[in-house]
């Protein structure tokens, strides 16, 4: 009933990669601002000003257009977050606590994030996907609905899901890691709608010369 924030604050769907961008800056400043303080004139300062440039570049230069050619991402677990010729869009940035976070676009709009968590003893979240469950369900104050995987539907891995009034909420076991999706309701319910071109990848997409090279 009640909708689940997403950190940080002012991150919210509809967003374009540059506001996206400009938001993450601000916060990079503030997370490196302490070093900034101690830090000596000259050499160390200069340092850390390229180290933050850097760091604020980081999610412009990654940026991944799913267009017609098929592209790295598909060899990643990440293949079936996103379709071909559809005006989707991926970008990426690693967060101060480590946690590897993807943000998904249509038409340069941002409708899901994901982040990659890894589980480790001792942790909010634990060891393993079961103990990852236990943790959300309180954190979101409900038992989630269990899908196991289906290759069928394109779904790879066992998962949990949980909804709020505008986010449709993904827990996916890959075992050592814990992917966390927050996605746009109103978009995930009527995805059909969004992703009408049917681009199929892999070997048939290969340029001829490559593929007559392979059956040689």
């Amino acid at each position: 009933e009640k909708s689940f924030q997403i950190s940080p604050k002012g991150l919210r769907w509809g967003m374009s990669l540059e506001a996206v961008a400009k938001l993450y800056e601000k916060v990079i400043e503030d997370e490196m601002l302490p070093m900034f303080q101690k830090a000596q004139p000259r050499l160390e300062l200069e340092a850390l000003q390229e180290e933050l440039r850097n760091k604020q570049g980081a999610l412009r230069r990654s940026r991944i257009e799913f267009g017609t050619t098929p592209t790295g991402v598909d060899q990643s677990p990440l293949k079936g977050e996103y379709s071909y010729n559809n005006g989707e869009s991926m970008a990426a940035i690693t967060l101060r606590s480590g946690t590897k976070r993807y943000f998904f676009f249509f038409s340069d709009r941002l409708w899901k994030v994901y982040d990659e968590h890894k589980l480790t003893p001792g942790t909010s979240l634990g060891a393993g996907f079961k103990q990852a469950g236990k943790f959300l369900a309180k954190r979101f104050n409900t038992e989630p609905k269990m899908m196991p995987s289906d290759f069928d539907k394109g779904r790879p891995f066992d998962e949990a899901e949980w909804r709020d009034p505008d986010k449709v909420l993904r827990a996916i076991d890959r075992g050592t890691t814990l992917g966390v999706v927050y996605a746009e309701r109103r978009i995930q319910e009527n995805l059909a709608n969004y992703r009408k071109n049917k681009v199929e990848t892999g070997p048939e997409r290969l340029d001829s010369d490559v593929q007559a090279a392979m059956k040689r």
